[in-house]
């Protein structure tokens, strides 16, 4: 009975790295997010999927919710921050080596989620922990 009136969903894709994509500090400590969005074509395509799916099932997809700018992203939705730190062997154009060491800070080394390259539609808690391992390894060789 509750499936004649209600079906919620939640889509999620990949974010796809861009060169341009920046965090940065301003001199007042704020924090300011510029990005272009990069993957609303597969959002879109992803939603006429399930609307597909929804349909086949007997179902009937009532409203797509997009935040205010009119991208598929839910608003205030908690999610698993990751990126912002590039690899790289060049210092000028990336934060961290291979092995998640700083090129400026001697023996600084970072396994959060921060070295990943992007941000994957899946939980990445295994794979940060297997990075810090890889690292914790390097460091002592190093």
């Amino acid at each position: 009975m509750v499936l004649n009136w209600l079906e919620a969903s939640f889509l999620m894709s990949e974010d796809l790295p861009m060169q341009y994509n920046r965090i940065s500090i301003d001199r007042n400590g704020k924090i300011n997010i510029k990005y272009k969005t990069n993957n609303t074509i597969g959002l879109k395509v992803l939603a006429k999927k399930i609307q597909s799916v929804f349909r086949s099932a007997g179902l009937v997809a009532k409203s797509m919710h997009l935040n205010s700018d009119g991208k598929y992203l839910p608003p205030r939705v908690d999610g698993h921050i990751v990126g912002t730190l590039v690899f790289g062997d060049d210092p000028k154009t990336s934060v961290l080596d291979k092995n998640c060491k700083t090129h400026d800070i001697e023996n600084l080394f970072v396994v959060d989620g921060s070295f990943f390259p992007s941000s994957g539609a899946v939980n990445p808690t295994l794979t940060i922990a297997a990075q810090a391992l890889k690292t914790a390894d390097f460091i002592r060789k190093y």
